[in-house]
């Protein structure tokens, strides 16, 4: 899965860290960054 879709599934940070196979540090920037990328305020 992509973390556009375990984004969209509601997974949270240690979720998509588990199954991007990444540190939950690495997870939360890569979130992050999508969200400043596409100029949203938050992941919700």
């Amino acid at each position: 899965m992509t973390l556009w879709s375990l984004l969209a599934h509601g997974l949270e940070t240690t979720e998509i860290a588990e199954r991007l196979h990444v540190s939950e540090r690495t997870a939360k920037r890569l979130v992050a960054s999508l969200i400043q990328r596409v100029g949203a305020r938050n992941r919700i």
